[in-house]
């Protein structure tokens, strides 16, 4: 899914952690508003080739709020991830009848 190394490109590193600081295998990155990107391996930890354009990266995981973080110049990255808020609707009950 990495895009392979083009004149250009900048390769940027870093870890994935939950809301405990426990990294997190799996976890998707990708260059925003793109499918380029990779995931991250058993220590959380990922490495990407961006262009020189590239803004922000997409940091996803299932039952997380998805993270968009600035590249700002930088190549290292540490990006703690936070549970996605649930929302309850409400529910109805009713008794049950005797069969």
């Amino acid at each position: 899914m990495e895009a392979a190394a083009q004149p250009g490109n900048i390769r940027i590193a870093g870890v994935v952690r939950d809301e405990n600081g426990r990294p997190m295998p799996g976890a998707s990155v990708a260059i925003d508003g793109t499918s380029q990107g990779t995931i991250a391996d058993e220590d959380g930890r990922f490495t990407l080739n961006v262009g020189a354009k590239d803004k922000t990266i997409r940091v996803s995981f299932v039952g997380y709020a998805d993270r968009v973080v600035s590249l700002g110049g930088r190549t290292e990255f540490a990006i703690d991830m936070k549970p996605a808020a649930v929302q309850v609707e409400e529910v109805a009950s009713a008794p049950l009848s005797p069969l």
